[in-house]
């Protein structure tokens, strides 16, 4: 058990200098990568899982950015009539 806490603190220590590296405070998906790169079947595992996330993002952001046709359209109907100066226009 001591073990697994020991490794967990390294790995937690590992990932954040690998942010600190990248100029950011939040760890990603690349500093775990890179954790799991002398693992070869872990990082295999997490290249996976990264790509299906990110494919399910993208297939959620299209399906929000398809308009929904719900919204009511401006007729023409309501427009003003144009006069132009070859009209003749009386005013009384």
């Amino acid at each position: 058990m001591a073990t697994i806490l020991m490794v967990s603190e390294n790995f937690a220590a590992d990932l954040e200098l690998f942010a600190k590296h990248g100029k950011r405070t939040t760890v990603n998906t690349d500093d775990v990568k890179l954790l799991a790169r002398r693992s070869k079947a872990l990082l295999n595992f997490i290249t996976e899982k990264c790509n299906e996330l990110a494919s399910s993002n993208a297939e959620q952001k299209e399906k929000r950015a398809v308009p929904t046709g719900k919204g009511k359209k401006k007729s023409d109907r309501h427009l003003e009539p144009v006069v132009t100066e070859s009209e003749d226009v009386t005013i009384d």
